[in-house]
């Protein structure tokens, strides 16, 4: 359900050719994330025939699509790089504790030295994309600026009209894939619950070593936020 409306306030009266303020309601209702609410509002002000300025200001909100809710796991060969290369028994910095925790990464650096890893380590991390059913709607909250210029006292540019406008726009929930080498690095940077996309090898397998990454997940989330402005 929708409402908008636009109300003029001023019609050829002293420094206001014409003034109107606009505004819109808008509820929705989906299956997934319940109720949501939009709305605008703005001002138009035309101080005579060739000058008109404009603001708007709105939040819109977008709700998950099937795929970011629904994706099937699909998998993928990422390029990533390991946080724990380097660890040793005594090294004591931030990753150090969380990486010697994870299964076979002790048998490694027992057997190294340090945390090491081969080629085909580098070239065997797998994982899988997939949705997110638990996601919520995200909210753009918007500002706009607008100046409009119709020189009509010139002629041979009278009916040309020429427009600026400044944009801010900021994002809060935003619908985005969250990056394997940023899970990894909060996963051994003191976030554990990142821990969960990813998979390391207990023991040597093939080629591979004790401790490499088998897989690391990602799946789409509601994060910080984006903004641009332009």
């Amino acid at each position: 359900g929708f409402l908008e409306g636009k109300l003029p306030l001023l019609k050829d009266a002293p420094f206001a050719q014409s003034l109107a303020v606009s505004g819109a309601v808008r509820s929705s209702k989906y299956t997934t994330v319940g109720s949501t609410f939009s709305w605008n509002a703005g001002v138009e002000w035309a101080l005579n025939r060739s000058v008109k300025m404009r603001v708007t200001r709105a939040l819109s909100t977008r709700a998950p699509n099937i795929a970011e809710l629904f994706q099937p796991p699909t998998q993928d060969f990422p390029a990533v790089v390991d946080p724990c290369v380097g660890v040793t028994a005594t090294s004591t910095d931030a990753r150090s504790a969380p990486c010697r925790a994870a299964p076979g990464v002790s048998d490694n650096i027992a057997a190294n030295g340090s945390f090491t890893l081969n080629q085909a380590d580098l070239q065997g991390t797998s994982g899988f994309d997939r949705g997110n059913p638990n996601l919520q709607e995200e909210k753009g909250r918007s500002t706009t600026v607008g100046l409009v210029l119709t020189p009509t006292g010139i002629p041979w540019l009278a009916n040309t009209t020429f427009t600026a406008d400044y944009f801010r726009i900021n994002v809060s929930d935003a619908i985005v894939a969250t990056p394997r080498q940023f899970i990894l690095a909060q996963c051994y940077g003191g976030d554990a619950s990142f821990c969960q996309f990813v998979q390391r090898r207990p023991a040597a397998v093939g080629a591979n070593s004790a401790g490499s990454l088998d897989r690391v997940d990602t799946a789409v989330s509601n994060s910080g936020g984006l903004s641009t402005e332009g």
